[in-house]
């Protein structure tokens, strides 16, 4: 625990004594409690995006599309959580809340294509999260890394369904993939330190990425609200918390 003349030495910097992940963004670190004030802030996008699902989705007959809402406000607070103190912990969290997303999607590519069940969609989501958790709890370094491989993965996935499933429309899709492009530019453009103003606090690169991807939840919802037509059947868990 921290004691308040461990603050008072270290001028107010909460996060000072913790060991700090990898990799190092361009936005200087601050002494306060939000160490990276425009990435920290910025992750909100998701948790706002978030609750506009939730509420929009309340109603929604597919199960596992009710969970997009959540799983975005769970991203913005872990990623803020993330970047403010910049911790182990905190990245831990982070990371799980974006396999949380990665493999909904996989899951759901996996019931068009037939190599899922409807009624096993669910479980199958919590067994890959836990999993994920597991993996993630023995090494962290392995999780972007994953998290790439698994988007990868879904884009191929989706252009297999594109030329299986015509009579589906993919502008949402499109508007998906050039947004999520747009930001993995700026993202690695940040985290190379090109076009690097460490000490501009109120936009950086990797704030863009927070934007343009809590964007991309409108449109992932959009997409699959329209090209998956059959409605899961979801066990019924108070658990899960998912109930048809």
């Amino acid at each position: 625990m921290i004691s308040l003349s461990s603050l008072l030495l270290t001028g107010f910097c909460p996060w000072h004594q913790f060991q700090h992940p990898a990799p190092q963004f361009c936005e200087a670190h601050v002494c306060a409690w939000v160490m990276e004030p425009a990435n920290a802030w910025s992750s909100l996008a998701y948790s706002i995006v978030g609750v506009g699902l939730w509420v929009k989705c309340r109603q929604e007959t597919n199960g596992l599309l009710r969970l997009l809402g959540p799983i975005g406000i769970l991203l913005g607070l872990a990623s803020f959580a993330y970047h403010a103190a910049y911790t182990l912990l905190a990245q831990f969290f982070d990371l799980l809340s974006m396999f949380c997303l990665s493999h909904l999607v996989l899951v759901l590519n996996f019931i068009r294509s037939g190599m899922l069940s409807d009624r096993n969609a669910s479980w199958f989501w919590l067994v890959g999260v836990l999993v994920s958790a597991l993996f993630l709890g023995i090494s962290l370094q392995w999780g972007r890394t994953v998290f790439g491989i698994e988007i990868a993965v879904t884009i191929l996935a989706e252009i297999y369904l594109y030329f299986r499933l015509r009579a589906a429309s993919y502008q949402d899709f499109w508007i998906i993939i050039l947004l999520f492009l747009m930001a993995f530019v700026t993202w690695h453009l940040d985290l190379q330190k090109i076009a690097c103003h460490p000490d501009q606090h109120w936009l950086q690169g990797h704030a863009v990425w927070h934007i343009l991807t809590a964007v991309c939840f409108v449109f992932i919802n959009r997409f699959y609200r329209q090209t998956y037509s059959s409605t899961i059947v979801v066990p019924t868990s108070p658990e899960l918390g998912i109930r048809n």
